[in-house]
């Protein structure tokens, strides 16, 4: 038997839903996040995006009903200079990287937190499932906005360190930055999006070297090199 959440009365778990209250068979216990019981009253947790480290929680604003993605700042000294980072872009709104709403450090590592915008668009990672690899013209264009990327990342000193399919979303100007990492650099920007554009390209990881002798795939390859200064 399941557990109900909200009610705490047992039912089958074969259901979606707790016929006695309403709740959602998959409803996140709060107490479950990590989060402090400040954070937790202020907010209801929706779902959680746990392929990300730290975890990136959906959550809905209990008193506006804003629904927005709610991560944790990495630990003392290290978070403290991500958040100073994140407030820069905050104050700066880059037009490739999703809105930051709110960066809340702390000493407690359970109040320390930021939340940003929830895109809720396709992610590259989504796209080559159904489109793989990419026409030419869809190619390109992700390579302008990851050239612009670059640049405004640059510009306000800003490392990722662990870019990957799922850190993109689509929108209508290209590619639009979703997560913020976890403010350790990992590896290169350029280099994972090197491999994220010959992963677009080729359709695999692996096909790279086979797919560059078909004279289409060597143009969109050309394109995107020229385009993020590839050598």
């Amino acid at each position: 038997m399941r557990e109900c959440a909200i009610c705490k009365e047992t039912y089958d778990p074969a259901l979606k839903e707790c016929p006695y209250c309403g709740c959602p068979a998959d409803f996140l216990r709060p107490e479950q996040t990590g989060f402090s019981a400040g954070v937790r009253e202020r907010f209801d947790f929706l779902s959680c995006e746990d392929t990300l480290d730290p975890p990136a929680w959906r959550v809905r604003e209990k008193k506006t009903g804003q629904v927005s993605v709610l991560r944790a700042l990495p630990a003392k000294d290290k978070g403290s200079a991500f958040a100073r980072t994140l407030q820069r872009l905050q104050s700066a709104k880059p037009r490739h990287i999703a809105g930051i709403l709110e960066v809340h450090p702390s000493d407690d590592p359970a109040d320390s937190w930021y939340r940003y915008e929830d895109t809720d668009l396709c992610t590259i990672r989504r796209m080559l499932e159904t489109e793989n690899p990419i026409g030419e013209d869809q190619a390109k264009r992700i390579a302008g906005s990851m050239h612009d990327l670059m640049q405004e990342l640059e510009k306000y000193s800003y490392r990722h360190g662990c870019l990957t399919p799922d850190s993109f979303s689509l929108n209508g100007d290209g590619i639009l930055l979703r997560e913020f990492g976890d403010g350790t650099e990992h590896c290169s920007d350029m280099e994972q999006i090197g491999r994220i554009g010959r992963r677009m390209c080729t359709g695999s990881w692996e096909e790279m070297q086979e797919a560059a002798g078909r004279g289409g795939i060597r143009s969109v390859v050309s394109r995107l090199k020229g385009l993020l200064g590839w050598n």
